[in-house]
C-alpha cells in the first residue's frame, strides 16, 4: 500500500542519475544508483535511493543477517545539526526474493531488477547538503562482489546529488585526509602466547573529544560497532569472543544516538586470541569503526591490516608500519622439549605439572569414550561378530583362537598409535586433516566401488583369484609368519573401512589435542583410548 501511494509522487518528482565512481566500461558493475528527492512540505523530505540491477543480478535487503550472510545494504548518513532522520529506511523493489539462498545457505531477502531504499528526513535548511555513505553488496547465482563504500551528498533545495569514492568535506566537495589527521589511527601489536597461540592487540588512539565504539550491536539507530574481521585463512583459527578496554570508558546515553552506548576516549584496544598453525603466512583482515564527537561523526573506509607474525611486519591500509611495538623482536620459536615443554620461570611462575597430567588423563578417557561411540557405527558394528565368528570357528583349538583374537585387539591398539607419530615429525598439522580424508568424495567413491565389486563376486558373478606363484610363495611362509601378518591386515583393514565412521571422531579428538598444551603427547593419549575402545569388544568377546 505504501508503494502504491508513492507512486505518484515518485512519477512528478525530478529524477536525477550520477554514474558512480570508477565505472569503466571493463569493469563489472551490475548495480548503478541514482537518487531523487520528495517534499512533503513542513521540512520533510523523502530521499530515495535507487538501485538498477543488471538482469540476474541481485542486492540484498538492508536486514542484518550474520557473520556467515550477505552484506547487507546500508544508508549511513553523518551526523548534521541541520538533519534530523525520522524512523527507519523503507525497502521496496521490482521483484522481492524472500527465501532459501543457495549461494549463502541461508534464509534471505533481496531485489531483482531494481530496488527502492527510502529514508524520511526533516530539515532545517534544505539548500544545506545532506552526505553520508552507501554499503551493498551484489551476487548472481555464482559470485558476488564487494563494491568500495560509496560516498553520496544530497542538496534537495536544488535537487542535486552526487557521488565520489571519498568523503564530501563541509566546503561541499569530496575529500579526504592522511591516516595521521584521522581522529583515530591505530596499531597492532602482536604478543606470542606460546604453543602456537598469538594475542593481537588492535589499539586505537583517539584525538581528544573524539570517541570510538564498543562492539556491541545498538542496531539500525544506534552507532557502528567496532569491528575486527578477520579474512578466513587455512592457517589461522579464532580462539574465543574479542575482548575491549580502555581507561577512558564512557557508557551512558549518548545525545547524538539517543540511546546508552558505550565508547572509549583517548584510547581503547580491542583484542582477539588466535592459533596459527604457520607464522610465515601474514594474518589479514579489515578494521571497521566510526567516530564522533560532540558535534558529527564521521564514517572511515574500512582499513585493511596485515600481520606478519614471523617477520614482525605490520601493513595498515598502505602503510607498512615497523614500530617499537614489533621492532627487535625474535618471533623464531626455539626447539620445544616435548617431555617438558614448560618454560621454567622465577619463583613467581606456578608449575603447571599437575594440569598437565590430568589434562593427558581427560583426554584419554574422552578417546576412549569416542571409541565405545564408534562401536555402535555401521562401519564397526557389523564387524565385531564377524570378526568374532572367525576366529571361534577357524581356529583348531580355543585356546589359539583366544590368542589370536587377543592379538587382533592389540594390532588395533598399535594401529591407532601409529596414527599419532606423524604429528611427533611434524612441525604444524592440519586440525581438520581427519574430517578432510573422510568426508573426501573421490577416496569414498574408491572405498565404494571396491565393495561393490567384491561385493558382486561374492554373490559369485565372478571369482577373484590370487596369481598362483602369489598364492604358493605365500603357502611357503606360512608357517613362518604369514599368521601375525594376515591379523595385522585384518586389523588395518578394520581402521581403513571404518573411517567413514571413525573419520569425524577422530578429527575432533585431534583438534582438542593440537589446540591444547600437551600436543601431540595428548593425541598420542587419546589415540590410545580410542584404540582401546575399539579394540575390547573383539578380545572379550572371542
Amino acid at each position: 500500500m505504501r508503494s502504491a501511494f508513492l507512486l505518484p509522487f515518485l512519477i512528478l518528482a525530478t529524477v536525477t542519475h550520477a554514474q558512480l565512481p570508477g565505472m569503466g566500461e571493463g569493469s563489472l558493475e551490475p548495480v548503478s544508483w541514482s537518487i531523487s528527492m520528495l517534499d512533503h512540505g513542513d521540512g520533510e523530505w523523502d530521499l530515495i535511493f535507487r538501485a538498477d540491477i543488471d538482469d540476474g543480478w541481485y542486492v540484498y535487503s538492508q536486514q542484518l543477517i550474520g557473520d556467515m550472510g550477505p552484506i547487507p545494504t546500508t544508508l549511513a548518513f553523518d551526523t548534521l545539526g541541520h538533519v534530523e532522520l525520522i524512523g527507519a529506511a523503507t525497502e521496496t523493489g521490482a521483484k522481492e526474493i524472500k527465501g532459501h539462498d543457495e549461494m549463502f545457505d541461508m534464509e534471505v531477502k533481496k531485489f531483482k531488477g531494481h530496488a527502492l531504499f527510502t529514508q524520511r528526513v526533516r530539515l532545517s535548511d534544505p539548500t544545506l547538503p545532506i552526505t553520508g555513505r552507501l554499503d551493498y553488496m551484489s551476487c548472481d547465482d555464482s559470485r558476488c562482489i564487494f563494491p568500495d563504500p560509496v560516498y553520496f551528498q544530497v542538496v534537495p533545495a536544488e535537487d542535486h546529488h552526487a557521488f565520489d569514492g571519498l568523503p564530501f568535506t563541509s566546503e561541499g566537495g569530496p575529500g579526504g585526509n592522511a591516516i595521521g589527521d584521522d581522529p583515530v589511527s591505530w596499531t597492532i601489536v602482536p604478543n606470542d602466547l606460546g604453543g602456537g597461540r598469538w594475542r593481537l592487540d588492535f589499539v586505537a588512539t583517539v584525538q581528544d573529544g573524539w570517541y570510538v565504539y564498543s562492539q556491541n550491536d545498538y542496531g539500525d539507530m544506534g552507532p557502528m560497532p567496532t569491528k575486527i574481521a578477520f579474512d578466513t585463512l587455512d592457517h589461522v583459527l579464532l580462539r574465543g569472543d574479542a575482548t575491549e578496554s580502555g581507561d577512558h570508558v564512557k557508557e551512558g546515553h549518548d545525545p547524538i544516538f539517543e540511546m546508552t552506548v558505550k565508547k572509549f576516549g583517548h584510547a581503547a584496544t580491542f583484542s582477539r586470541e588466535l592459533e596459527v598453525s604457520d607464522p610465515s603466512v601474514d594474518v589479514t583482515g579489515v578494521i571497521n569503526f566510526m567516530t564522533c564527537n560532540d558535534e558529527a561523526c564521521i564514517f572511515p573506509d574500512p582499513l585493511p591490516f596485515a600481520v606478519g607474525l614471523a617477520s614482525g611486519s605490520i601493513r595498515l591500509g598502505e602503510e607498512l608500519i615497523d614500530g617499537p611495538s614489533v621492532a627487535g623482536i625474535d618471533y623464531k620459536l626455539p626447539h620445544v622439549d616435548l617431555e617438558d615443554p614448560v618454560v621454567k620461570g622465577g619463583a613467581g611462575t606456578s608449575n603447571s605439572g599437575v594440569k598437565k597430567g590430568s589434562s593427558m588423563w581427560r583426554i584419554f578417557f574422552l578417546g576412549f569414550i569416542g571409541g565405545l561411540l564408534a562401536l555402535l557405527t555401521p562401519c564397526v558394528f557389523p564387524m565385531i561378530p564377524l570378526t568374532v565368528s572367525f576366529f571361534t570357528k577357524g581356529s583348531e583349538d580355543k585356546a589359539k583362537g583366544l590368542r589370536s583374537a587377543i592379538t587382533y585387539g592389540a594390532f588395533i591398539l598399535v594401529i591407532y598409535l601409529l596414527f599419532s607419530v606423524p604429528f611427533h615429525l611434524l612441525g604444524s598439522v592440519n586440525p581438520e586433516i581427519f574430517n578432510e580424508i573422510s568426508t573426501n568424495p573421490w577416496l569414498n567413491i574408491f572405498f565404494f566401488v571396491i565393495f561393490i565389486v567384491f561385493a558382486i563376486s561374492f554373490f559369485g558373478y565372478f571369482e577373484i583369484t590370487l596369481p598362483a606363484s602369489w598364492v604358493n610363495r605365500m603357502d611357503q611362509n606360512a608357517s613362518q609368519a604369514g599368521g601375525l601378518i594376515g591379523i595385522f591386515f585384518m586389523a588395518l583393514t578394520l581402521a581403513l573401512v571404518s573411517f567413514s565412521c571413525t573419520g569425524p571422531i577422530l578429527g575432533s579428538l585431534l583438534a582438542g589435542a593440537l589446540t591444547a598444551d600437551g600436543g601431540a603427547w595428548q593425541l598420542t593419549a587419546g589415540m590410545g583410548g580410542f584404540g582401546l575402545a575399539l579394540a575390547l569388544p573383539f578380545g572379550l568377546f572371542a
